[in-house]
C-alpha cells in the first residue's frame, strides 16, 4: 500500500464514523457556544454535511441533532433542549417550527396530548443512522388494503415508541387513506373525533392488526402488554372496555367475544362485531399477509 493510501486511511474517517462525528460536533458546539455566532463558525461544516445527508435544511439538521441527544428517552420534550442550551422561549418556538418540518419528512413523530407536546424518533430512523443509510420513509398515502395493513404492522413493530407516538403514527396513516373501508367506518362512526385524546383509534387498530395479521379474533388483557408500555394505560383500557365507556363499544364496533354463544367474560376477550367486520373488511378475502414466512390468504 502506498504512503498516500496509508495516510488517507489513517486520516479519513469512514462514513459511519464521520456521521457520528458530525452529530457529536454539532451537539458539543451547541452546548459550548449556546448557538451564538461562534457556534455557527465552528459547526458550519458538520452541520452542512448533516443537512445534505438528511435531506433537510441546516436549521432542521441542528434541531434533529439536539433531539437525538435525548434519543434514549421515550418522550423528548423541547424544554430539555432549552434547559441544555439555556436559551429563551422565542428560540424554543423556532425549534418547534423546525421540528414540525422534520415530522413532515418522517424523521420525527410529534405527539400532542392535551396540553403537552413531545417528540419521538422512530426506530427505523435510528437504525438508518447506525447502518449509515439515508433514511427514506415509506409512503403512506393512497395505499391499497394490503399495503395499508402492512404499513400498520410496521408501525406496531416500532417497540421503541411510546403508545402516544404509536397512536399518532396510526392516525397519520389513517388520515392518508380515507378510501380504505376500515378507515371510512372510523370516520363514519365518529372514532376519529378528538382522536388524539383517547385510545379509540389505537384500540381499533389493535383489533384490526390482530385479526388481519395474526388471524386472532379473541383479543384480551394478555395482548395489551404487546401494545402498551405503561401499566396505567392498560388499566384504563380494561376499565373502559368492561364498563363500555370506550366509544368503540358504544358505537357497537367492538363487543365481548362469545364462544359457542357464551360470553367469554372470564378472560375478557373482545373483538369486532360481525356487522363491523362486514363494513370494515368487505374485501377481506383479498387481503394477503406474511406470517411465519408463509403467505396466508384470509377468507
Amino acid at each position: 500500500m502506498s504512503l498516500y493510501l496509508c495516510i488517507k486511511k489513517i486520516l479519513k474517517l469512514d462514513y459511519y464514523e464521520q456521521q457520528h462525528f458530525n452529530l457529536e460536533k454539532v451537539v458539543s458546539a451547541a452546548k459550548m457556544y449556546r448557538l451564538n455566532e461562534m457556534f455557527y463558525s465552528v459547526a458550519q461544516e458538520p452541520l452542512n454535511e448533516l443537512s445534505r445527508r438528511l435531506g433537510v435544511t441546516p436549521k432542521q439538521a441542528l434541531v434533529f441533532a439536539l433531539l437525538l441527544e435525548f434519543g434514549s428517552q421515550r418522550k423528548i420534550f423541547m424544554s430539555s433542549i432549552v434547559k441544555m442550551l439555556e436559551c429563551d422561549a422565542i428560540r424554543a418556538l423556532s425549534f418547534m417550527n423546525e421540528a414540525d418540518a422534520l415530522c413532515e419528512c418522517g424523521l420525527l413523530v410529534c405527539v400532542k396530548n392535551r396540553d403537552t407536546t413531545y417528540y419521538d424518533i422512530p426506530l427505523e430512523v435510528i437504525d438508518a443512522i447506525r447502518a449509515n443509510r439515508v433514511y427514506e420513509p415509506d409512503t403512506i398515502v393512497d395505499l391499497n388494503e394490503v399495503a395499508f395493513f402492512h404499513a400498520m404492522d410496521k408501525i406496531f413493530k416500532r417497540t421503541h415508541s411510546h403508545e402516544r407516538a404509536l397512536q399518532q403514527a396510526l392516525i397519520d396513516l389513517i388520515r392518508a387513506n380515507k378510501h380504505i373501508p376500515f378507515v371510512q367506518v372510523l370516520f363514519k362512526r365518529g372514532i376519529m373525533d378528538n382522536c388524539e385524546n383517547n385510545w379509540n383509534v389505537l384500540m381499533a387498530c389493535v383489533y384490526a392488526h390482530r385479526l388481519i395479521i395474526f388471524d386472532d379474533d379473541y383479543v384480551g388483557r394478555h395482548d395489551w402488554s404487546g401494545y402498551f408500555q405503561e401499566s396505567i394505560n392498560i388499566r384504563t383500557i380494561n376499565f373502559e372496555l368492561e364498563n363500555r365507556i370506550l366509544k368503540l363499544c358504544r358505537c357497537h364496533l367492538v363487543e365481548l367475544a362469545r364462544y359457542k354463544g357464551i360470553n367469554e367474560n372470564s378472560n375478557y376477550n373482545y373483538h369486532f362485531t360481525d356487522q363491523a367486520k362486514r363494513e370494515m373488511f368487505p374485501n377481506h378475502q383479498f387481503l394477503v399477509v406474511k406470517r411465519h414466512n408463509k403467505e396466508i390468504r384470509h377468507n
